[in-house]
Order: C-alpha cells, then structure tokens, then sequence
C-alpha cells in the first residue's frame, strides 16, 4: 500500500529479458532450453514438495477436526495449506491435484460444519491426493482421475445442501 492508502502493483524486473541481452529481436535457442531444463529440475523437487505438503494438509487437518465447528473455516491452518498446494501444485504440472485442493477450498466455503459428512468429505480430499501422489497418476483424462473428481464434487454438493 501507497502512503495514502492506495494499493500499488508493483511489477517485478523481467531478468530473463535481460539475460537474454535486453532486447527481443531474435530468439536464444540455447537461453530457453536451459531455462526449460531448470524448470525441469524444479519440478522434480516440487514432487518432494508436494508430498511435504500432503503431510501439512494432514496435521491441519487434524487440527481443524479437533477444533471444529470454526468461527471462519476460509482462515484455518487447513484452507492455507489446501490454497497454497493448490497454486503450487497448478503450477508446475500437478493440475490434479491442483484441482483436488481447490475443491477443498470449495467445500470448506460452501459446506455447512455441521453436516454428518463434512469431516469424512475433508478426510476424503486429503486421502484423494495422497492417492494421486501415491499411484504418479496425476493425468486429469484417466477415467479413475475422473472418477475421483466427479466423487469429490458430490460430497460437497451433498453436504452443502
């Protein structure tokens, strides 16, 4: 924020750009096959990461479980670790479970607390990445991926009613 209260974007230098000398006026091939071959790199410790991440899903959730009913679900430990996962996860080729995390997002918004499914349907978003990371299936187009999908929705749709 601005001294009088006004948000301010502030956008980042482009380093790239001036790796690649400051100017586009030809391609560097060679630039952006190294850069493609660390994001590589990045991706394969972001599995690591993410299964990091399965395992703080888990204890928030445990901590929600113990302390639910909450006043503000969107403002726990377990929505914070759902929401970040979800944008790391998207980010770098893991858009199921990307998706997975957005639909616990979703459901601790829209789903009443107390609803006799609401803890097994969280139990069951935080299990359906574990599944995902477990079995490196992580293709949105497998007809078990689908599944899943389709499985979590009707949990929400049923304990949001």
């Amino acid at each position: 924020m601005t001294l009088t209260g006004k948000e301010k974007i502030i956008t980042p230098p482009n380093i790239l750009l001036q790796k690649m000398g400051g100017k586009i006026t030809g391609i560097d091939w060679e630039v952006i096959e190294r850069a493609n071959r660390s994001v590589d790199g990045v991706k394969k410790n972001i599995a690591g990461n993410l299964v990091a991440d399965l395992k703080r899903l888990d204890k928030s959730l445990q901590e929600y479980v113990e302390n639910c009913p909450v006043e503000a679900p969107d403002e726990t430990g377990l929505y914070d670790a759902a929401f970040e996962t979800k944008g790391l996860a998207g980010s770098v080729g893991y858009d199921l479970v990307g998706k997975i995390c957005a639909s616990l997002c979703d459901m601790m918004d829209k789903c009443r607390q107390d609803h006799e499914d609401f803890v097994p349907g969280l139990n069951a978003h935080v299990n359906a990445i574990q599944f995902v990371l477990s079995t490196g299936n992580t293709s949105e187009s497998s007809p078990i991926n689908r599944e899943l999908l389709a499985g979590l929705q009707k949990i929400i749709e049923k304990t949001a009613a």
